[in-house]
């Protein structure tokens, strides 16, 4: 796979989060922060002429490399950092690393994952926020639905605080196999792995996960929202904050209870409970 591969030159961490956020309005398959940069992954077979005309009006320096999946790996194998997700009380309970970086020496659950360029790392505050959502339920026989999911981690997470069973789906060929290696690298029990774009007819669960982004939310809204239980939770993240009403509208005359919102800087997760 051949990737096309934007290296932005950033002023700090904000303008990072702000070119993150107008990004992944995009099919963007992974992003790199360093040091007064940002480097932004696309598929170049899925690259169109909409996204390299909206990179080229915005009002950041760039440049642009044709970079090989190869490559990237091992740049982002170099650069991975271990990440502890801390709760409201900012009490630790979750430490992601590579095997490469030794343990944490806390007693908290821990997820170990080969970095790839897959999502779901930990470092992203969309995967943070979900993380924090999924601490905060009760996960002991329920059945789960990961949709869109990447590395793993959150299907892992699930697994490793009780659910029974877990469907783990994406579309991506690397996300699955990378998925799937961090599952046996877990050693979590009852995760089933499933390459499709949608979660499949007449498929239920207790708890629906959902980290993708806006986009296929709101056109899988109502796969999602039929898919879970009466008195379910659905957890999504992924989106903006500027894209809540769009989200609180689809809900409108829906069989949802209650609808909680939960923001990190430009981040938006959203607890929907049946």
């Amino acid at each position: 796979m051949i990737f096309l591969k934007f290296t932005f030159h950033s002023s700090d961490k904000t303008q990072n989060e702000l070119l993150i956020a107008q990004l992944s309005r995009f099919a963007v398959e992974g992003f790199e922060e360093k040091e007064n940069e940002l480097v932004a992954f696309f598929n170049k077979e899925k690259a169109d002429d909409e996204l390299i005309e909206f990179i080229t009006a915005l009002e950041t320096p760039f440049f642009m490399d044709i970079v090989k999946q190869q490559n990237w790996n091992e740049e982002w194998e170099k650069n991975f950092q271990p990440v502890v997700i801390s709760n409201s009380n900012n009490e630790p309970f979750l430490y992601i690393r590579a095997g490469f970086h030794p343990k944490l020496g806390k007693p908290v659950s821990e997820i170990v994952i080969t970095p790839k360029m897959s999502f779901g790392t930990g470092h992203h505050p969309t995967t943070t926020m979900m993380l924090q959502l999924m601490n905060e339920i009760t996960w002991k026989q329920k059945e789960v639905i990961d949709l869109g999911t990447g590395t793993g981690v959150l299907a892992i997470y699930a697994a490793q605080c009780g659910a029974a069973k877990v469907l783990a789906i994406d579309n991506d060929e690397w996300s699955i196999k990378n998925a799937v290696e961090n599952i046996t690298l877990n050693r979590a029990m009852g995760i089933t792995v499933l390459s499709a774009s949608t979660i499949p007819e007449n498929q239920q669960a207790d708890v629906i996960l959902a980290n993708i982004n806006t986009n296929i939310i709101i056109s899988h809204f109502d796969t999602i929202l039929n898919s879970c239980k009466t008195g379910g939770i659905i957890l999504l993240s992924g989106m903006l904050c500027d894209d809540e009403m769009k989200i609180r509208e689809l809900a409108i005359s829906k069989r949802v209870k209650s609808l909680t919102v939960r923001n990190t800087l430009n981040w938006m997760a959203i607890r929907i409970d049946l």
